[in-house]
């Protein structure tokens, strides 16, 4: 009109949008959760962020617990005392062993001797008759030294076998250690999507690396981000808005 320019908009029909801003978080429906093992009271040393793509085997989470480090240097340096020991006894064993053998095959000589010459002591002096009597008394005392000897070498076998015995129970306990300082490192069990944990279900804080955690607590989840829920925190404002 009289010259003047018109400003034109273009209009359509359409949904009535209204934008309300809320915190909240999404949760899925299933999830797999990797927990702190058992039997640990550590610190998060590693933690992967929230929203990130892993791949299977990835590491999610390392905890730090010195008191399992320290049980499992300890156990390492006794395992390696005991089998010391147990190569020291068996040496001396088998010295000992190899003297008696010695001994015995030295000894067996001399009843040999003996037996011959007891044929000669009818045609000997009594001197030379006691003599000869003496050294087969004493080639006897001998023998007998030597049988208990024998004896002894059965002690000491069974000494062997009880350090042994000891070094199996040894390397269990270290096998245990090491199996739980293993675990300490939480690996993906699959490909997707890996969250920190709340550390409790009251809130909505996460744990955070050097955070203390112990056995059974939730650190990481792997939602299955097909089917989500959300959970938001309004006010009752907000609320009725919202409704």
């Amino acid at each position: 009109r009289n010259g003047e320019e018109l400003t034109c908009y273009a209009v359509e029909r359409g949904a009535f949008v209204d934008v309300l801003r809320v915190e909240g978080f999404t949760e899925s429906l299933g999830s797999v959760t990797l927990t702190c093992p058992p039997d640990v009271d550590g610190s998060i040393e590693y933690l992967i962020e929230s929203g990130t793509m892993v791949k299977k085997g990835d590491t999610l989470c390392i905890i730090e617990d010195l008191s399992i480090e320290e049980r499992y240097d300890n156990l390492l340096i006794d395992l390696e005392n005991s089998y010391a020991d147990l190569e020291a006894t068996k040496a001396n064993a088998q010295l000992e062993l190899a003297m008696l053998e010695a001994q015995v095959r030295t000894n067996e000589a001399e009843t040999q001797i003996a037996g011959l010459d007891s044929v000669q002591l009818l045609y000997l002096s009594p001197t030379e008759r006691r003599i000869k009597e003496l050294q087969m008394e004493q080639s006897a005392i001998r023998r007998e030294r030597l049988y208990k000897q024998v004896d002894k070498q059965k002690i000491i076998q069974q000494a062997i076998k009880k350090a042994e015995s000891k070094i199996s129970r040894i390397e269990r306990r270290v096998e245990s250690q090491r199996e739980l300082l293993q675990s300490l490192i939480l690996l993906a069990p699959r490909d997707g999507l890996a969250i920190r944990a709340r550390r409790n279900p009251w809130t909505t804080q996460t744990w955070l690396v050097g955070d203390n955690v112990w056995n059974g607590r939730a650190v990481v989840t792997m939602p299955t981000i097909d089917s989500m829920k959300v959970l938001i925190y309004a006010q009752e404002t907000e609320y009725k808005r919202i409704e």
